[in-house]
């Protein structure tokens, strides 16, 4: 049993080693997960509702969510979850947790009580995106994207503004970058940019680069950059602490 992949980032173990900033590997993978992330796809199928429209891409595959209206966080919060009960948006993810709604919803709500949203991009294990009136996607997250605190990098797509909100919730509102055309030939370009800054690839996949406002290619999930020697330095704390208290780290 990996000890990192079954203690929840809020749980007593996480906290008692915060200051090793081990918290950041509570799970050997680094990806975000989101089903749509931040960009644009061009859609095949949808489905009218009372409260706008879900497009479906090619594959059958949910790409997005317009709302009749522009919403405030709450209540697109609330349609999004009305919608994952209803037709199954997603088979995984954060909206399928009535804890993880509440939650966002109390630690988001009032830092963007003035923001209206006019689509919802998608949820994936640790973050939800959804786009705004300005066309800028807010991606919202229990943990931060950019791992050990990494600085943005060339290949990662424009942030305008990020922050933290308590001790486990992180914002970042985004560029909206298009997907439609994305090939492998982009996500080999967007690998050899990341290695070029020193970091490894990790799980890319065209759902993972869009192209941007300046049509240059960029990496839509910062998870996707992995940082080897800050996880084996993670790893390393994490192992003397579990020896200074007799725990098994075998499988970390």
């Amino acid at each position: 049993m990996n000890i990192l992949c079954n203690f929840s980032p809020k749980q007593t173990f996480f906290q008692s080693i915060q200051s090793t900033n081990l918290r950041l590997v509570k799970s050997p993978s680094f990806k975000a997960g989101l089903e749509s992330d931040v960009f644009e796809k061009a859609p095949d199928k949808r489905i009218e509702t009372e409260y706008g429209t879900i497009f479906y891409d090619k594959e059958n595959k949910f790409s997005h969510f317009d709302f009749k209206e522009p919403q405030s966080l709450e209540n697109a919060f609330k349609t999004v979850k009305y919608l994952q009960d209803k037709y199954r948006l997603h088979s995984y993810g954060l909206m399928n947790s009535q804890y993880v709604y509440n939650d966002f919803v109390n630690a988001f709500g009032s830092k963007f009580k003035d923001m209206k949203f006019t689509k919802y991009l998608g949820c994936g294990n640790t973050a939800v995106a959804i786009e705004n009136e300005d066309g800028k996607v807010l991606k919202l997250s229990e943990r931060n994207q950019f791992t050990f605190d990494r600085s943005m990098k060339p290949f990662d797509a424009k942030v305008y503004d990020s922050g933290q909100i308590g001790q486990f919730h992180h914002y970042y509102i985004q560029e909206k970058c298009s997907q439609i055309g994305i090939t492998q030939k982009h996500v080999d370009e967007i690998a050899k940019m990341i290695q070029d800054e020193g970091y490894t690839p990790f799980d890319l996949s065209v759902e993972q680069v869009g192209i941007g406002k300046d049509g240059k290619t960029y990496l839509l999930d910062p998870e996707c950059a992995k940082d080897e020697k800050a996880l084996d330095e993670a790893k390393r704390r994490c192992q003397e602490w579990m020896l200074k208290y007799g725990l098994d780290f075998d499988y970390i």
